[in-house]
C-alpha cells in the first residue's frame, strides 16, 4: 500500500504523500450502525488512518452498494440474514447472487472459497 508516517500529522500518508483516508458508508437512523462506524473511525484513528463516516438513507446506500460505488460499508443488510449458511446460501457463498463482496464482478471466486454444490 505503500504507507508512511507523516512527519507533522502522526497520519498515515500514502505513496502521493497525501493523508491516507477513506469513506466509510453506514445507514443513517440505524443508532447501533453509526456507533459501530465510530467506533471503527476512532480505532482506526489510533493507527494514523482517516476515516470518513459517510451516513445516508437506506436506500441511497443499497443503490451505492449495488453500483460497488464506496471504498468501506458497515451495513447489516434486512433482517431475514441468519448466520447459517445453510439457510441462506444465496447470500452467504460467493457463488450466490446476493453475496456482497465481489458485488458486481462476474469472475471465478478466489481458490478454496466455499461453493454452493446445489
Amino acid at each position: 500500500m505503500g504507507l508512511s508516517i507523516g512527519t507533522a500529522t502522526g497520519v498515515l500518508d500514502d505513496a502521493a504523500n497525501r493523508p491516507a483516508r477513506f469513506a466509510l458508508l453506514t445507514q443513517k437512523g440505524r443508532p447501533a450502525l453509526e456507533r459501530g462506524s465510530a467506533v471503527i473511525r476512532d480505532e482506526l484513528k489510533k493507527i494514523g488512518l482517516v476515516v470518513d463516516v459517510v451516513p445516508l438513507d437506506a436506500n441511497a446506500l443499497i443503490q451505492r452498494l449495488l453500483s460497488a460505488k464506496y471504498d468501506a460499508i458497515y451495513f447489516k443488510p434486512g433482517h431475514d440474514r441468519t448466520p447459517i449458511p445453510a439457510v441462506n446460501p444465496d447470500f452467504w457463498f460467493s457463488s450466490g447472487t446476493g453475496h456482497f463482496l465481489e458485488s458486481g464482478e462476474r469472475r471465478p471466486p478466489p481458490s478454496g472459497s466455499v461453493r454452493s454444490t446445489s
